[in-house]
């Protein structure tokens, strides 16, 4: 039996915690703020911190973030004690391993992402000054709710199963696309973004297959870093697979650096036994 149930800390705290490291725990940090706090739930134990997110209204849309730098076995020993409190399917971020030890209590994983990359900028210089040449005939602005018709023809292309986007993200943050007359070639922008807490996580960028290896990516990518860095953003992070190399080419070369490894997967529990009983 545990030693003592783990108990909600205060936001306060949390902030303590994960703002010692913040390069790391961009994501985290921007959960404790609204409107994401409010209808979330979270679990303390030392050094180990599990949030039960929900990420929008609908109350079967949540994610569970684990994320640690100094206790990664504690991290999922907390988790697999409170699993009877997390929803029936949930994403997950966690510990390297955290997914073979839930899927061993009956959890399965329809879907688990290769190893990740937490990275942060860490070199300023190639963002704020060295602006990437937009490419000829082509126009680089911000995205609006007015171009969701073009961002959705651009999604549809994708070739990432896990690429997240949600209208609302352009109210939360700046989105920057290249356009070729009407057609949308490229496009970046965030996926967490919070100006209080001085944290943001680039996301959402995408290239049409068509226009890859053109310096697409870099452009859009260095044009949302500006205007993060504009707002007073502190700390820019993202997230990207170890085995994306041309992804991680681009951000090495904007001034982004490894700060952390981690899992995620969708985690969804297994009801089989609960109906054979």
């Amino acid at each position: 039996m545990p030693s003592s149930d783990p108990r909600t800390p205060r936001r306060d705290d949390l902030r303590a915690l994960l703002g010692a490291r913040r390069d790391v725990h961009v994501y985290g940090l921007a959960d404790l703020e609204e409107p994401f706090w409010s209808r979330s739930h979270w679990y303390r134990r030392g050094e180990a911190v599990i949030g039960d997110v929900g990420l929008t209204d609908d109350p079967d849309d949540r994610a569970v973030y684990a994320i640690t730098v100094d206790a990664p076995d504690d991290t999922v020993d907390l988790w697999i004690e409170i699993d009877d409190r997390l929803p029936d399917r949930y994403f997950a971020t966690g510990p390297i391993g955290f997914v073979d030890r839930l899927c061993q209590l009956g959890r399965t994983a329809p879907f688990r992402a290769p190893e990740q990359l937490k990275m942060a900028l860490v070199d300023r210089a190639a963002v704020a000054h060295d602006e990437p040449p937009a490419p000829a005939g082509a126009t680089v602005r911000s995205l609006t709710h007015h171009d969701l018709e073009a961002i959705d023809r651009l999604h549809r292309q994708r070739i990432d199963p896990g690429a997240y986007f949600s209208p609302s993200l352009l109210d939360d943050g700046p989105f920057v696309g290249v356009f070729q007359g009407d057609e949308l070639l490229a496009m970046a922008g965030i996926h967490v973004c919070s100006v209080p807490a001085g944290v943001a996580a680039i996301g959402n960028v995408l290239v049409a297959p068509d226009h890859r290896g053109a310096g697409l990516g870099t452009v859009v990518t260095a044009g949302v870093c500006r205007e993060l860095l504009a707002l007073g953003i502190e700390t820019v992070g993202l997230n990207v697979s170890a085995d994306n190399a041309a992804a991680l080419a681009v951000y090495h070369r904007l001034g982004f650096a490894v700060v952390h490894r981690f899992e995620e997967a969708l985690l969804v529990r297994d009801r089989t036994a609960d109906r054979e009983a």
